[in-house]
Parts: C-alpha cells; structure tokens; sequence
C-alpha cells in the first residue's frame, strides 16, 4: 500500500545521540549567541599525543590536551587549562577575536549563515568546570 512520500533521515536514536553529544561538548544556543561551556566532557577524551586533522581538507595540527569537532561546518578546537575559559574566534580575513565562553550575535550569524568569515574557533576548557 502507498504510504505517502517517504524522505530519508535521522532515526530517533541517531538524533539523540547527535543532541546528547552537543550536551556532552556543552555548545549551547542562547538568544542567537553561541556558548561553550562543557561540564561533562572526561579529561580523557582530550589528545594524549599530537595528531593531524583534516577537516574539510584543511590541515590542523592537534596538540596533547586539546579536542576537535566541527560545527556549521567550522571546526572547533577544545583546548584543556588549568586556569579561565576562554574563547577566540578566528576570521577568514586573518584577524583574531578573544572573549568569555560565548560568540557574539554577529559572530554567531555568520557561524550561522556558513558565511565563510568564521574560520575556527579555539575554546579555552577550564580543567576545573569538568565534573569529571
């Protein structure tokens, strides 16, 4: 029997694992503004030892304590510190912006828009904020 148009797509279970790991990694979407502030990720899921990655055939070299994801297609650098966290946003026009654990709305917009003007961006993890 015809059941009506069918579309691909994310069971349940693959959605909740998706949504649980944005949790884990503690990106959140406030007011249209980006945040990192992870609590449950394990300090054992940062890099022991160096490691090339290629997201998008860009090439970034992942130190020991540091963790990567992408997001809107951008890729994520986690950075495990023993002192405050931080943020840094890299622009693809070269220039560098440091703030608390939040984009700006512009930033976040663009992030957003996959624009291209958001190249990476670097989040300083305070060990200390880890439940683990």
């Amino acid at each position: 029997a015809h059941t009506g148009a069918q579309q691909p797509g994310m069971t349940g279970q693959v959605k909740e694992g998706v949504l649980l790991r944005w949790g884990e990694l503690g990106v959140r979407v406030e007011g249209g503004r980006v945040r990192f502030r992870p609590i449950l990720l394990d300090p054992a899921e940062f890099l022991a030892e160096p490691r090339e990655w290629a997201p998008f055939g860009e090439r970034i070299d992942l130190e020991p304590g540091t963790l990567g994801f992408t997001y809107c297609g951008v890729p994520v650098v986690y950075h495990l510190e023993d002192g405050e966290s931080w943020t840094e946003v890299r622009r693809s026009d070269g220039s560098r912006v440091r703030s608390g654990d939040r984009l700006s709305a512009a930033e976040s917009s663009a992030l957003f828009s996959r624009s291209g003007a958001v190249a990476r961006i670097d989040v300083g993890v305070s060990r200390e904020a880890l439940l683990f």
